[in-house]
């Protein structure tokens, strides 16, 4: 099936936001032709267990059935507030929108005989325009394209819905690259999307206690009836076990429950009034509320996350748990809570740093974007990243973060091999923001981290590397950038076990970092360096499916494949990375390798020759 762009009718109401959904049977002619009068019944079995199953559980309006295909489009509660009990409605239409999508495949699968009928799907969050039968524009044309690029049970979707999900909570996500789709002038990024497994679980890091951070109030649970309001604890029980959660983390400032109880069932029945006397009294930018029912052992909450500078809801969620599982260490209800809200915020800022003017962004909202662009795929993102930190250091001239995080995107730069040819300059302007952030604050585990690693990538210091990292650990032992570059740094000297020990320890403490596909790529170096190749393999694969433009993990993955005997794939793999660094030989990998001295670099550097890496 293919939705080609019409024209709106002038009836068409104004553009606004919908995740749309496009969906098609693969092969259909194929399919009619063998067995018309089954085709026929099976396709209208699945649009009517579409209506009656998936669409109550997940919303979404269907806009059109072509016989073989179908368009639908799901609204978000944030974007019409006046319409949520709308059965169309979903408070986060994203996320409905690929439950819809996992189900309506489930159903496939269930109507299919010997795979005879299988289902592509293709989903896009973007702007469209309303008709009253029909919605329009390039971002429905474009949903279609990218349900083309899917085989058979696959889902694909673009970066605008990816930034509006959490990858292994709500899907398992690779990254597949900048696609070229037919009729559309410029290349989209694509992510294919499968089921969530297992949510993994947070280990304890540090509360945080930096500035430029989005501050966050917790208010308690109230009880959704007033039978259960005797369950007082219930509701005080999530509230701590979510600010715990959300303490783990650099990015956010949690107010203690301590000041935020005092407003426990004030926020849903104050309204505005509520939310603006928690931004008065405690200057919180943001308030986590929500209610709960208990029902013998299971627990039913809504949670609510909003701006206080104007009543927004940016993020609303109703999970179920066991009352039990409260009373664990690591609750997995209060961890579901604490990540979608961090993702949210996270969300909110980094779409905030791109459509407004800098002067207008409050700083944690220039912080928080920066550092979530800086690891992205893109060159522009990258880059887009370094006007913030620059913008930044305009406004807070005494804050050793924002040199820190301007040092580290150099050093990154030069791992990617996009620096320019004034070599001296930027490593002499790399050292100095290094050195800012430490004579800003010299106790500051983050600045000794990003210190340590311009030593040892840029200036190939590898022992002042080395104590940098010591310093970082003894100041704040869970650190885990630190960690995971005091692991790499024993991997450029060959100590392959010490390494896999100090990065895998660096994963546990950050497991759902916006940029774990960093934390993976680095694991997988050290897993190289102790000659398991097989696990670097498998790391190096993970890591690339959430940024498959990093070049120096396609790097990893092409030596490991060499070092286990897979010539064949390693030279495939050479390829790919040849064309990501062109410019790439075995002479500027000795020169950009820290410790090239050792035979560990001069043993890998072989590997990528035999690949068919140039000299």
């Amino acid at each position: 099936m293919s939705f080609q762009l019409a024209l709106a009718a002038e009836s068409a109401g104004p553009s606004i936001l919908r995740t749309v959904l496009v969906c098609d049977v693969v092969e259909s002619v194929r399919w009619m032709q063998a067995n018309e009068a089954g085709a026929v019944q099976q396709w209208q079995s699945f649009v009517e267990d579409v209506k009656t199953q998936v669409m109550p559980q997940f919303g979404g309006r269907m806009v059109k059935s072509l016989g073989d295909g179908l368009m639908l489009e799901f609204v978000d509660a944030t974007i019409a507030p006046s319409l949520a009990i709308h059965p169309a409605i979903h408070p986060h239409a994203p996320r409905a929108a690929l439950g819809a999508a996992f189900a309506m495949q489930a159903i496939a699968n269930r109507l299919s005989v010997e795979g005879d009928f299988s289902l592509r799907m293709g989903l896009h969050h973007t702007s469209v325009t309303v008709g009253e039968d029909d919605i329009y524009g390039i971002g429905v044309n474009l949903c279609a394209r990218v349900a083309g690029l899917a085989g058979p049970g696959e889902v694909m979707i673009t970066a605008e819905m990816r930034d509006q999900l959490t990858d292994q909570l709500d899907a398992d996500l690779q990254d597949m690259g900048e696609c070229f789709l037919k009729h559309i002038d410029y290349s989209v990024r694509v992510y294919r999307a499968g089921p969530a497994g297992q949510h993994p679980i947070l280990v304890p890091q540090r509360d945080y206690a930096a500035p430029l951070q989005a501050i966050v109030a917790v208010i308690p649970f109230a009880a959704r009836s007033l039978a259960q309001d005797n369950q007082l604890a219930v509701g005080e029980i999530i509230a701590d076990g979510v600010i715990g959660q959300l303490s783990r983390t650099r990015d956010l400032k949690v107010i203690s429950r301590l000041s935020t109880s005092v407003f426990r069932n004030r926020i849903n029945t104050g309204g505005m009034n509520g939310v603006a006397d928690i931004e008065s009294h405690l200057g919180a930018n943001y308030v986590l509320s929500g209610s709960y029912i208990a029902l013998d052992k299971t627990l039913i909450v809504t949670a609510e996350l909003s701006e206080t500078k104007n009543n927004h809801v940016i993020w609303m969620d109703r999970l179920q748990g066991d009352i039990g599982d409260l009373l664990q260490l690591q609750s997995e209800l209060c961890h579901r809570i604490a990540n979608a809200t961090h993702m949210a915020i996270l969300d909110t800022e980094v779409q905030a740093a791109l459509t407004k003017p800098l002067p207008t962004l409050e700083s944690y909202s220039i912080l928080l974007a920066g550092v979530s662009m800086m690891f992205r795929s893109s060159k522009q993102d990258f880059y887009k990243s370094q006007s913030l930190f620059t913008g930044l250091m305009e406004r807070h001239q005494t804050n050793e973060m924002v040199p820190a995080c301007l040092a580290q995107w150099h050093v990154l730069q030069f791992i990617q091999g996009w620096m320019g040819k004034d070599t001296d300059a930027f490593l002499k302007f790399a050292r100095q923001l290094s050195n800012k952030a430490l004579t800003l604050q010299p106790k500051s585990s983050y600045a000794l981290t990003m210190s340590g690693l311009v030593e040892c990538y840029l200036l190939n210091n590898l022992d002042v590397a080395m104590e940098h990292y010591k310093n970082a650990i003894e100041v704040n032992p869970n650190e885990s950038l630190a960690w995971l570059n005091k692991g790499m740094l024993h991997a450029f000297k060959g100590e392959g076990d010490i390494a896999v020990q100090y990065t895998l320890k660096a994963c546990d403490l950050s497991p759902l970092a916006p940029n774990f596909h960093y934390y993976q790529a680095i694991t997988a170096s050290a897993h190289l360096t102790a000659a398991k190749y097989d696990k670097a393999i498998d790391l190096s694969k993970r890591s690339l499916n959430g940024n498959s433009t990093h070049i120096s993990t396609h790097r990893t993955l092409t030596i490991a494949l060499v070092m286990s005997g897979q010539l064949a794939e390693a030279q495939e793999s050479a390829k790919l990375l040849m064309k990501l660094d062109p410019t790439l030989s075995i002479s500027k990998y000795i020169a950009r390798i820290p410790g090239s001295q050792f035979d560990t670099a001069k043993k890998f550097a072989e590997a990528l020759r035999i690949a068919g890496v140039p000299a």
